[in-house]
């Protein structure tokens, strides 16, 4: 999934939020609030679920795509090299 800012986003499901609370360990629902933090512009927010799959998995290169996606969107050009970079060496194709 490729992040991409919009002003139209729908508010995050209150049942995601739930699962995160009773099981921190959901990847799926980290980038499904990532994806929506970041739609939003809110950035900090998305970096910090982002950060958290990669703590889990640090091997998740869609991850450090969406992530280096939202360091550019942040204008902090490096960090998105340095992530999309990784993204690309994980998963080339």
């Amino acid at each position: 999934t490729v992040v991409r800012p919009k002003n139209d986003c729908q508010q995050i499901n209150p049942q995601n939020q739930a699962i995160l609370q009773v099981w921190p360990m959901n990847l799926k629902q980290f980038y499904k609030r990532g994806l929506h933090s970041a739609k939003k512009g809110n950035y900090f927010e998305a970096i910090g679920d982002f950060d958290r799959i990669l703590q889990l998995n640090p091997a998740d290169a869609k991850a450090y795509n969406n992530r280096g996606l939202v360091y550019y969107y942040m204008k902090d050009y490096q960090k998105a090299i340095a992530d999309l970079s990784q993204a690309l060496a994980l998963n080339p194709n």
